[in-house]
């Protein structure tokens, strides 16, 4: 069995390939391009919200109170009228650098840890097995079974 530390270089060194080679992909190829699409008016909504001081987090709206409010008449109301929508809010934005650059790297490298650590148990347990199996269907010293 190969022990997990011996392997640490090669996993840190594989995490941070894995990590380098999807931000080149991600940025060099068009797949996301069109995953968002632009405003009309991006300035006049980012004016007209920033009054409301909203605190980061997801939104949806219009969003009822409970089950019983998406069935009342104002609240169809609203849907009819439009719009309706899911907005995220951030406080700023970050490039991968900084705290998220560490948590995507970290993240990796815990699962090439957890990976490599399964693929040398499963390993071992086949290498005891196969061992074990060999010695039962082997003959003894003596030629008999």
């Amino acid at each position: 069995m190969v022990p997990v530390l011996s392997l640490l270089i090669p996993i840190a060194l594989s995490a941070v390939f894995v990590f380098i080679a999807s931000s080149i992909i991600h940025m060099a190829t068009p797949w996301h391009k069109n995953d968002l699409m632009t405003l009309h008016n991006e300035d006049g909504v980012m004016k007209a919200l920033r009054p409301f001081n909203l605190p980061p987090g997801n939104y949806g709206f219009p969003r009822p109170g409970s089950m019983a409010d998406m069935k009342s008449p104002s609240f169809m109301e609203k849907i009819k009228a439009g719009p309706v929508g899911f907005m995220t809010i951030r406080a700023g934005w970050n490039s991968i650098s900084g705290w998220r650059g560490v948590t995507t790297c970290t993240s990796t490298t815990s699962s090439s840890i957890a990976s490599a650590s399964s693929r040398c148990r499963a390993r071992s347990s086949s290498v005891t097995s196969r061992s074990r199996k060999d010695r039962r269907s082997a003959p003894s010293s003596t030629g008999a079974y």
